[in-house]
């Protein structure tokens, strides 16, 4: 049996809580109060997750668009650069393997972030189809990619500086908070301008991230932050202090389920 992996704010959740559980094969924390108040927080001022366990994919070259065409449901061509997409990863027969979020970052660079439990899953399904090893098409088995791609786990040691991980901050109070995090005020009509599944990449509170306005917990105003790992700890406890003034909560895995 393999032990369970950690996020790299594990230490942090650790000084708060000693309620952590083995989820998706991580040691995320459940709770920290308990969930009603930590969902009280996303729905009437902010709570802050720590989604590191997420699986965080990047595919670039000049053939992305086509590869993300033949292995998702959704139209890739469909979003332009600084926008994302809600998805499906299928198999061969046109099967869920996973649902999905993609954010264009360039025209050959695209950014797919998954669930944990299906994570590697996922990785070596998209690395496979990438081979030309396998069939892609039952009906047509000489079908083939066009031309490879460069798959990379953005998690992994071996992507240096470009590793990302996800932080998620959810709920009414979201916005103004990032904004307490600068004194640059063109940055903070920046900030407000971010509509719905739309991102930017910036460099917020000397901390080099990209920052989307999605989540899972069906808020209006909420965003994912995804940063280098080496700048979680100082990120999740600069949130902490700054939002205090904002009513902030960290919130578990089970306030994203109740929300």
């Amino acid at each position: 049996k393999e032990n369970p992996k950690r996020t790299p704010l594990y230490e942090e959740h650790r000084k708060l809580t000693n309620k952590i559980i083995n989820f998706a094969g991580y040691e995320m924390p459940v709770w920290y109060t308990s969930i009603s108040e930590e969902h009280r927080a996303v729905r009437e001022t902010v709570g802050l997750f720590d989604v590191g366990h997420m699986s965080v994919i990047e595919v670039s070259g000049e053939n992305c668009i086509n590869f993300l065409d033949i292995v998702t449901s959704n139209y890739i061509k469909w979003i332009s650069d600084g926008q994302s997409q809600y998805t499906y990863l299928l198999d061969l027969d046109g099967k869920i393997i996973d649902d999905i979020i993609i954010y264009r970052r360039k025209k050959d660079k695209y950014m797919m972030i998954a669930n944990a439990v299906n994570e590697d899953k996922d990785f070596k399904w998209l690395k496979a189809v990438n081979s030309k090893k396998y069939i892609i098409d039952r009906d047509n088995t000489l079908k083939e990619i066009e031309n490879s791609v460069i798959i990379r786990n953005l998690k992994d040691e071996s992507s240096g500086n470009d590793q990302k991980i996800d932080i998620a901050l959810q709920g009414p109070n979201s916005l103004e908070l990032l904004q307490s995090l600068t004194t640059d005020e063109e940055k903070k009509r920046e900030l407000k301008r971010i509509k719905r599944t739309e991102f930017i990449e910036t460099n917020l509170a000397g901390i080099e991230m990209l920052i989307s306005r999605t989540g899972y917990t069906g808020e209006d105003t909420g965003y994912e932050l995804y940063i280098h790992p080496d700048d979680a700890a100082r990120l999740w406890n600069l949130m902490l202090e700054k939002g205090k003034q904002f009513g902030i909560k960290p919130c578990g895995l089970a306030t994203r389920d109740s929300t």
